[in-house]
């Protein structure tokens, strides 16, 4: 293994002295939140829809609750993570079974599933934003069907994280915008990556990531 790794200062981000390492391990969906966030240019006083329960999708409720959006309603597959995504910024919270009868102006696709991008595309209103942030969810028969071109939705496409959107997570961070503990469900030692695999490949609560310590 290399003792040294070098990379452009634009690519390095500094952290706060007192920052917690372990909740900023999970900084990286954040960033790729943050990318969207950013891309959706989202104002205040906004309706705005999240469909998703997982990992990055509560990443972006909660950098979407600090742009003090009118609504902020969070869409899943099941209520597992309701609770979650009430607390950490969600105003209200529907199934994908039952959308709430309402149109939104921005809804951020962040499940990373043909039936979430289906639910997802029927929500903007005309002319407004329809965000995919996974290129699993991609299915060009359900953005067909969802008349996107009619509706002249605009379609915005991120995956990864720029240099600004690392910037604005870690910010966030730093600002107490981002509760990435709240994710976490469990630590294993690096010795013990055998046993963190296992619980990795089990079915653990939505949203949850574990985290290996050195």
């Amino acid at each position: 293994m290399a003792s040294t790794l070098v990379l452009p200062l634009r690519l390095m981000h500094l952290l706060p002295e007192d920052v917690d390492l372990t909740g900023a391990a999970l900084l990286a969906p954040a960033a790729h939140m943050a990318a969207a966030v950013l891309a959706a240019a989202v104002r205040p006083a906004e309706r705005v829809a999240v469909v998703g329960a997982g990992t990055a999708a509560l990443m972006a409720v909660q950098l979407l609750s600090a742009l003090s959006p009118a609504e902020l309603t969070v869409i899943a597959t099941d209520g597992e993570s309701q609770h979650t995504a009430l607390v950490l910024g969600g105003t209200s919270f529907h199934l994908q079974t039952d959308l709430p009868d309402t149109s939104y102006d921005a809804v951020f696709e962040a499940s990373g599933t043909v039936p979430a991008l289906r639910a997802g595309a029927a929500l903007p209103r005309y002319g407004q934003r329809l965000v995919l942030t996974d290129p699993g969810a991609w299915d060009e028969e359900a953005l067909v069907d969802s008349d996107l071109v009619r509706r002249r939705i605009r379609l915005k496409c991120v995956f990864g994280a720029t240099s600004e959107a690392w910037g604005y997570a870690v910010r966030a961070l730093e600002a107490g915008l981002l509760d990435t503990r709240t994710l976490i469900s469990k630590e294993f030692a690096l010795s013990a990556v055998e046993e963190a695999m296992k619980f990795a490949m089990r079915s653990e609560p939505m949203g949850r990531r574990m985290v290996l310590r050195p």
